[in-house]
């Protein structure tokens, strides 16, 4: 969301909450949850990885100052993130 603003729902979408991402002031773009506690966000040129279920966000370091829109999981334990001018990143699900 705009400015490191994540929402979050318990009961399916019904009823929502906003709350900070910890990420700072990044716009996030994309986030990927592989079961409710391993997710990632990607936006400006960051991506930030959850072990708890999005309660805390760290960040991945990224080589490149491009900005990142979309995740993508290929079942090979590895994510993808792409980004502008045809930039795909890979990161490593961690277990």
């Amino acid at each position: 969301g705009n400015k490191g603003v994540v929402l979050n729902t318990k009961d399916g979408g019904r009823l929502w909450e906003s709350k900070s991402s910890g990420t700072g002031r990044t716009d996030l773009n994309d986030i990927l949850f592989f079961d409710d506690k391993r997710g990632f966000i990607a936006g400006g040129s960051q991506v930030f990885y959850s072990g708890d279920g999005g309660v805390s966000w760290t960040m991945l370091k990224s080589l490149l100052p491009h900005i990142h829109w979309k995740l993508a999981y290929d079942r090979g334990g590895e994510v993808l993130v792409a980004g502008n001018y045809g930039i795909v990143l890979k990161y490593r699900l961690p277990k």
